[in-house]
């Protein structure tokens, strides 16, 4: 017979609260620690070439670069508007 998965909290709701709060803290270090896996896994260190690193660039310099972009074509423009005068 399957049982619906909130029959099991039920069957934990009938425990005593110390033996629910170590489940619960249980069922919190799994969750964290998997979404601290996928973290790490995510920003692990790749297997690149010290030549190739530094045609990798780090979204801080990406965006870095377009906001230096993005200043130089405002003044780009101004200097076009005060030239046009």
């Amino acid at each position: 017979m399957i049982r619906h998965p909130l029959d099991y909290l039920e069957i934990i709701w009938q425990k005593p609260e110390s033996t629910r709060k170590k489940i619960a803290a249980a069922i919190v270090f799994v969750f964290a620690s998997i979404i601290i896996g996928i973290w790490f896994s995510a920003f692990s260190i790749s297997t690149v070439d010290i030549k190739n690193e530094a045609a990798i660039a780090s979204p801080a310099n990406i965006a870095g670069d377009k906001i230096k972009d993005a200043v130089a074509q405002v003044k780009g423009i101004i200097e076009e508007f005060r030239n046009s005068k």
